[in-house]
């Protein structure tokens, strides 16, 4: 997968161009398209990676392309992938286990 090519503004990111990547786990792509706004790597100035584009995407959209339902794990295990792709073991690792629990732990506590 190639890097995004993104313009940073403040502590935000704009994605210059559109990309898909296809889940080689789901057969499913997801497309990010150009104009996107991410926060990056949340918590992290790994910005490097294509995994935090498409994580974000299917947060914001909860749907792969097709339209068809992605849920938070699934989502999670995305970024896994592309993380592992990219040669990056132990990233892929504790991002997934790290947004998992992130995930859990806002939805528990956002209603307190």
């Amino acid at each position: 997968m190639k890097k995004v090519k993104y313009i940073k503004k403040g502590d935000l990111y704009i994605c210059s161009e559109e990309f898909t990547y296809l889940s080689s786990r789901y057969n499913k792509a997801i497309t990010v398209r150009g104009g996107f706004i991410s926060d990056g790597a949340t918590l992290a100035k790994d910005i490097s990676s294509d995994a935090w584009w498409v994580h974000d995407v299917l947060c914001s959209r909860g749907v792969f392309d097709d339209g068809s339902t992605c849920s938070i794990i699934e989502s999670n295990l995305v970024l896994h992938d592309i993380l592992k792709d990219e040669g990056r073991w132990f990233r892929c690792k504790t991002w997934f286990i790290g947004t998992t629990i992130g995930r859990y732990t806002y939805e528990l506590t956002k209603n307190l």
